[in-house]
């Protein structure tokens, strides 16, 4: 009885046994090893994912980028606008310093500053354009205390504009030949404003001046002369009517004032 009893366990453990190896050879899922390197920790994990995540410091010096945060391995490549002219100015991004003068501005058709609708579809309406910055302008200090920055178009006008009127040769001259002082910022490279750069201090809600509420302009006349000709007349030249908005066109021997500007490209 004691023989078969152990021919049965036998059996039984030589059944077990060969039940394992075909589980095994079948593609078991219990390992059968210790983990080898491949695998790792929690604490492995994240440590790679910290130094993943971990932001890298950019230097003017250079402007390489390790493999894996950009497409590319350097910042040219990766965005060929970002150079320093294309960048205001004394500010600095991803280590590029820029060299753009703060004065200049792109071509986006501002707001005209009316809001009041006439009717449906109007100005007023849609009030399209570009939106005013506030503070609309900036005043200089010091011995810039009689220039004005306008944020919108980053124009530089002078606070009080000359009350002489001449005629638009004169006008011409005159700006040509200003200099830094008075409050002129040490700027020498004024001129007479085209027709569009004197239309844009317009704000066709307003009258008497037309200008942005809030403006900080003084002595402020009815009519400036634009360096813009006539097509039509080349005699005469644009004229802007700082009181209406409106445009006007005259001979350019009568005498109209002058507000000089500098800036734009």
């Amino acid at each position: 009885m004691r023989k078969r009893h152990n021919k049965m366990m036998g059996a039984a453990v030589l059944a077990a046994g060969l039940l394992m190896a075909g589980r095994a050879s079948a593609g078991s899922l219990d390992p059968t090893n210790v983990p080898g390197p491949t695998m790792h920790t929690c604490e492995e994990i994240y440590q790679k994912v910290d130094t993943f995540a971990s932001p890298k410091t950019l230097s003017a010096a250079t402007t390489v980028v390790n493999a894996g945060y950009y497409a590319a391995t350097t910042l040219a490549a990766v965005d060929a606008d970002l150079t320093e002219a294309n960048i205001k100015t004394n500010v600095t991004i991803f280590g590029i310093v820029g060299s753009a003068d703060s004065l200049t501005y792109s071509a986006s058709v501002p707001k005209t500053g009316q809001t009041t609708s006439y009717q449906a579809g109007d100005d007023g309406t849609y009030k399209s354009g570009v939106a005013w910055p506030n503070p609309r302008f900036t005043v200089g200090a010091g011995t810039s205390n009689n220039c004005v920055t306008d944020n919108l178009t980053r124009l530089m006008w002078l606070k009080n504009p000359d009350a002489t009127t001449r005629n638009w040769a004169t006008a011409i001259i005159y700006c040509e030949a200003l200099d830094g002082t008075g409050g002129r910022g040490g700027y020498s490279d004024w001129r007479l404003p085209n027709w569009n750069e004197q239309g844009s201090l317009i704000d066709a809600g307003k009258t008497s001046p037309a200008l942005p509420m809030g403006h900080p302009f003084t002595g402020v006349q009815e009519s400036y002369w634009s360096s813009t000709t006539s097509a039509s007349s080349t005699g005469s030249a644009l004229i802007v009517s700082m009181n209406t908005g409106n445009l006007l066109i005259g001979p350019k021997t009568l005498l109209y004032y002058v507000w000089p500007v500098r800036g734009g490209q």
